[in-house]
């Protein structure tokens, strides 16, 4: 929580400076009348606010404004304009500086509080702050995100209807004091005509409750119901949707086959993006329902949780079966490549199916794709991912890592014609050596690369890599 004096010049000076800088004049004119009228002419940035009128009188309203300000509940929250609701956070935290306590300063400028976090890395809030902001300025609020470690409790859901707020996005995480079922009844009830994204992952989200998220919320296109455990094949089965989803997370849940069954002729002419990363249950079954989502560039079934560090990397060569689960045959991932053309980014990881060809003739195939992440896939070696930097010309992700396949010949390969990569992970590859990695000087546009663990390199030559590239973030762990 924020504790501030509301007569400090330096909070309003800062506040008239950032909407100056987004040429927000309107918001900073009223800040700056308030600020003069508080703060005592003999304060050292009293002539600093003047000399600020001053600029802010020579200066003509944009055109542009007034359109703005005059529907904001039309405008995304991340998008820049001239309206302060859209400020973006960091700077909201900066304007705090303007009240003693968050009550005050939702009395004196809650139109500025469009997002909430509340959580263990957000704002401590609890109830009373919450419902005292959402009667004073509830209708503005377009973000609330109720995450881990947060005070709130379900007293919060009847304020929230009755403030009628016309909420974007609404996040609920691994948070036991309200219940998944409420808050989604509380969000129809305010009318839920604005959501677009909601993110209930790790809750105790029902079958009912998902039923009402696709069937009530017409302009949802962003749903996370990832790890909610009391999920079932059902979930999406029988119900009358109205939302064109663009994007659904199910990763590690109990959905299979029968599940896909019912969900892919649902979305298959809105969605372009499917995580079912850990999904046991799915198989080649699913491939062939997949042929229906022509929109798809999105797609992730990783078997379990990427292993990048050395920890999780020891762990996989201790217990082989937590790596490498039985998962899609070769096969059906030449089949996958040719059903998903649009595809841009796709997640293998851990997946034993995986073979050079299905990776030469996914790249073949799927001209457009720009990250690939096939860490910890035995099947892969350096001929499919040489045919991978041959075919993906504008492929700027590659996660290798986790692999004993991989040599130096890839790395040169790399150095020749991977141009376009920006970020490149192979850590934990032991039979690449010091020598290899200096040809990856030739990558003079990528912005990350990851060889932690790699035992093939040595101290100096660490030091000669990251001398080399002095504009990438250079990870060379070695123990």
């Amino acid at each position: 929580m924020y504790k501030m004096k509301p007569d400090s010049s330096k909070g309003y000076l800062r506040a008239c400076q950032i909407f100056y800088a987004k040429e927000m004049f309107d918001a900073a004119a009223k800040i700056l009348n308030i600020g003069m009228k508080r703060v005592s002419p003999s304060d050292p940035n009293h002539k600093r606010l003047a000399a600020l009128k001053g600029e802010l009188e020579n200066h003509k309203k944009p055109k542009t404004e007034k359109a703005v300000d005059a529907k904001p509940a039309q405008q995304p929250t991340t998008q820049k304009g001239n309206d302060p609701l859209l400020l973006p956070l960091r700077e909201r935290c900066k304007c705090l500086r303007l009240s003693k306590t968050f009550r005050h300063f939702a009395s004196c400028d809650s139109l500025l509080w469009t997002a909430v976090d509340a959580g263990e890395d957000g704002f401590r809030l609890n109830d009373k702050a919450l419902v005292g902001l959402l009667g004073r300025g509830g209708r503005a609020m377009q973000e609330l995100n109720i995450l881990r470690g947060s005070k709130l409790t379900r007293t919060i859901l009847r304020p929230l209807v009755a403030a009628k707020c016309r909420l974007r996005s609404v996040a609920l995480t691994e948070n036991n004091k309200i219940n998944p079922v409420d808050l989604v009844n509380a969000l129809v009830a305010c009318g839920g005509s604005s959501l677009e994204t909601l993110n209930l992952s790790s809750s105790n989200v029902v079958d009912a409750a998902a039923k009402i998220i696709v069937g009530k919320f017409n302009a949802l296109k962003h749903l996370v119901l990832s790890r909610c455990s009391l999920l079932t094949d059902d979930c999406f089965n029988g119900v009358t949707v109205v939302s064109a989803l663009e994007s659904l997370d199910i990763s590690f849940t109990s959905i299979g086959n029968k599940g896909m069954a019912s969900l892919v002729p649902t979305f298959a002419n809105s969605l372009r993006s499917l995580d079912v990363s850990g999904c046991a249950s799915i198989s080649d079954q699913s491939v062939a329902l997949w042929r229906k989502l022509e929109l798809l560039e999105v797609l992730r079934f990783s078997r379990t949780n990427s292993a990048s560090n050395r920890l999780a990397f020891e762990n996989s060569l201790l217990h082989p079966r937590r790596r490498v689960l039985p998962c899609f045959s070769a096969s059906c991932l030449q089949a996958l490549s040719g059903l998903c053309r649009n595809l841009e980014e796709i997640s293998l990881s851990n997946c034993a199916g995986v073979s050079d060809d299905a990776v030469a003739l996914l790249a073949k195939r799927c001209k457009n794709l720009k990250r690939v992440r096939l860490g910890g896939c035995p099947g892969v070696s350096d001929t499919g991912f040489g045919a991978l930097i041959a075919s993906a010309a504008e492929l700027s992700l590659l996660d290798a890592s986790n692999n004993s396949r991989i040599t130096d010949g890839l790395l040169f390969v790399i150095a020749a014609e991977g141009g376009s990569l920006e970020e490149l992970y192979l850590s934990n590859t032991p039979n690449i050596t010091g020598q290899g990695l200096v040809a990856m000087a030739e990558l003079k546009d990528c912005k990350v690369l990851n060889v932690d663990f790699c035992t093939g390199m040595r101290n100096e030559q660490a030091k000669r890599l990251k001398e080399l590239l002095p504009k990438t973030m250079v990870h060379t762990r070695l123990s």
